[in-house]
């Protein structure tokens, strides 16, 4: 038969027992905590994580079911979805941007090739919005610029370059804004004055790939063209 002693140790070992429990259940006595989740559902500033409803933080955007994110509990029991984890591929609202650190030229050669600078790698399966700047010059007439983009293989989508026609021999000219097909290049105007020239674009991807500025002179021979510091390329994922 147990003393009085002894029941009384049971019994405060099972109270402590359950205190133990209730504070590992319950947040305001566990405190704040974070856990990796898969999202199963979004609703208006909110995704459902593991049957968790969590807030969204601003800097999460564009959230997709599958994605896995960082959830993570105040002591009061609320929920915040702080964002997605890195994967191998870039996701939604991911932004590619470079930046040409020196000048390139002057390439004589119509052969086209790489920028050193402007260059950045896609997703598969993904669309990308494109903008781009570029300066550039000749210092004659006889050379023309002949810019285009290397692209992924199997790579669909077009661009567009507010750039001066070939005939240009001075400054306003007529620009040659001409739908272009992503993987293919367009003629424009280079004179001696450096001149600056928006490009605006939509690439898609089905194997991922290198996509890059690809240029040369128009016209073998002459002075060629040079790409200036500064010019730049900026891409961002959109699906």
């Amino acid at each position: 038969m147990k003393t009085s002693h002894a029941s009384t140790r049971d019994l405060a070992a099972a109270l402590k027992q359950s205190a133990q429990k209730t504070g590992e259940q319950s947040p305001s006595v566990r405190g704040a905590d974070w856990r990796l989740a898969t999202v199963t559902a979004i609703g208006a500033g909110t995704v459902t994580a593991d049957s968790i409803v969590c807030r969204r933080l601003e800097t999460y955007r564009n959230p997709v079911v599958g994605d896995v994110i960082v959830i993570t509990q105040s002591s009061s029991g609320n929920w915040l979805a702080a964002g997605r984890t890195a994967v191998d591929s870039d996701g939604l609202g991911t932004v590619l941007y470079r930046r040409k650190a020196a000048d390139t030229g002057p390439r004589t050669s119509a052969t086209p090739s790489v920028d050193p600078h402007l260059a950045v790698t896609l997703a598969a399966n993904a669309t990308y919005t494109l903008e781009a700047f570029a300066k550039w010059s000749s210092d004659t007439n006889t050379s023309d610029m002949n810019w285009g983009w290397n692209v992924p293989t199997d790579a669909a989508g077009s661009w567009v370059c507010y750039a001066d026609a070939t005939s240009m021999t001075a400054v306003p000219s007529t620009v040659r804004n001409i739908d272009t097909a992503i993987g293919s290049p367009r003629s424009y105007g280079a004179i001696a004055p450096v001149t600056g020239h928006a490009m605006r674009g939509i690439i898609r991807t089905t194997t991922g790939g290198v996509f890059s500025a690809n240029w040369s002179s128009q016209t073998a021979g002459g002075s060629g063209v040079t790409v200036y510091t500064d010019s730049w390329i900026r891409l961002e994922r959109v699906e």
